[in-house]
């Protein structure tokens, strides 16, 4: 997106299928498969002077002097916190001409290599530099492709946005340029291929109607700032319209508003236009089941910035890195988009209705003993009876509740082996989990997974965290 002032100022098949049926989409990917347009949960890492910049991009938290060791390092600590403090499952994040030809280069793949090998996606887009802003693609795109292309190509898990917001171009114009590109990469698989929409990522169906696009992701941008005020059903009519038939392939890959200025975006009868924006939007992006990418997760100055990190340092290793929510209700929102980022359910502590995950290897479920409610009460795997000790509610939160209260990692702790209890619900890391579409179920704090220690498949047999290693003991479906 472009601001005219110059600066910015503003987320297994079975397990798929059935919390699908009940509102619940699991869109957290095995390390092996490129994510479907639904399937992306983003959100945008940039540049502090915004991703319009000559020179090399520096991603707020990095210093272009960093090695790749040190960059990768504090990636690893920032792509964390992207999955810990919003459950995303994609980072996208800016390439442009000078950075890919600069020896920066060499350590800013260490960006996109921690947010891989953290689990995430990756979104490169081309962003137009600051010596022309023209929204063309500049003079050397070519090479540049070719490069990112030739180390990323190969990886299922890195889609490839062909220019953010090519508003220099006609539609007709765009439409031929984007149709190159797609014959000079003709190795990409068009799946793993997004393609904004003309103008500032105007709509979804300039593109999607084209037949030489068939296959392809699409992209659309959509601000509360570029327009007169609409109100909140207007939000949600415009979000349709601008998707048209193609809500299975688009991908908003920026949107967002200010997370900094105390708004309530849980405040169903405000008539504050940003408000009405996000609810509406975000509405209908569940509704539609389309994929998002907040802009920004994380940039340094920016009032729309969902997180904040504090930490960072020249040179440094990441280890003093810590991130924290701007403001926990637009992040429910955000979250609703991504129709909970993962969990289900819309805002708040609501969710879907409870369902039993069971265990793989075993064929029983993750149970609660004897239907105890008390702090501390270790989970276990059992028969499955359909008891409400075995009726686990999905929330936008990313809680797994159970009996009135959250499923949890005993004492807060990270490391494998650390019990799985019930406790009264707080908030905290340790009561949030997210689940992958491989049908693991993952400790959000830790990466650790749900898991049926020592592999064991009797009757009462102890659940703990472990690190995750596809076996059947960690792997869970639905009933």
């Amino acid at each position: 997106m472009r601001i005219f002032t110059g600066a910015r100022t503003v987320a297994s098949a079975a397990i798929t299928a059935v919390l699908a049926a009940a509102g619940i989409a699991l869109v957290a990917q095995p390390a092996s498969a490129a994510p479907s347009a639904s399937q992306i949960r983003g959100v945008n890492w940039a540049d502090s002077r915004d991703n319009f910049v000559c020179g090399n991009l520096v991603l707020t938290g990095l210093w272009d002097t960093d090695s790749y060791s040190s960059v990768y390092s504090k990636s690893t600590a920032i792509a964390q916190g992207f999955i810990s403090t919003a459950g995303a499952n994609t980072v996208r994040l800016p390439v442009n001409v000078d950075t890919v030809a600069s020896s920066w280069w060499a350590s800013y793949q260490g960006a996109i290599d921690a947010s891989l090998d953290k689990g995430l996606n990756v979104i490169l887009s081309q962003w137009d530099q600051c010596n022309s802003q023209d929204g063309r693609l500049d003079p050397g795109w070519q090479g540049m492709w070719d490069k990112v292309i030739a180390k990323y190509g190969a990886n299922d898990r890195v889609l490839f946005e062909i220019m953010n917001e090519p508003h220099g171009y006609s539609t007709s114009a765009w439409l031929d340029t984007a149709a190159s590109w797609i014959s000079r990469y003709s190795s990409v698989p068009k799946g793993r291929i997004i393609v904004s929409g003309p103008g500032y990522n105007d709509n979804a169906w300039a593109v999607g109607r084209d037949s030489r696009f068939n296959g392809t992701l699409l992209s659309i941008h959509h601000y509360a700032f570029w327009q007169s005020a609409l109100s909140y059903n207007g939000w949600r009519t415009q979000t349709r319209e601008r998707v048209a038939e193609f809500a299975s392939r688009t991908v908003f890959t920026e949107f967002g508003t200010f997370m900094t200025t105390g708004l309530n975006f849980n405040d169903t009868s405000s008539t504050t236009n940003e408000i009405a924006y996000l609810r509406g939007v975000t509405d209908e992006m569940n509704a539609l089941g389309v994929g998002s990418v907040y802009w920004p997760g994380l940039r340094s100055g920016d009032s729309y910035s969902l997180t904040t990190i504090s930490g960072d340092q020249r040179g440094g290793s990441g280890s003093s890195i810590s991130m924290r929510v701007t403001n926990a209700s637009g992040l429910a929102r955000l979250q609703h988009a991504w129709r909970a980022g993962g969990f289900g359910g819309g805002g708040g502590g609501g969710g879907t209705s409870g369902v039993a995950l069971v265990g793989a290897q075993s064929g029983r479920c993750l149970d609660i003993p004897g239907g105890a409610t008390s702090d501390g009460t270790k989970a276990t795997i059992y028969d499955c009876n359909g008891g409400t000790n075995q009726q686990y509610t999905a929330t936008s939160a990313q809680e797994l509740r159970v009996l009135g209260k959250c499923l949890g990692v005993a004492g807060a702790s990270t490391s494998a082996g650390a019990a799985v209890e019930i406790s009264t619900c707080t908030g905290g890391a340790h009561q949030k989990w997210r689940i992958n579409s491989d049908g693991t179920v993952a400790a959000t704090a830790s990466g650790l997974c749900l898991d049926v220690a020592s592999q064991r498949t009797a009757n009462g047999s102890a659940v703990d965290v472990w690190t995750c290693n596809g076996g059947a003991n960690q792997r869970w479906s639905t009933r």
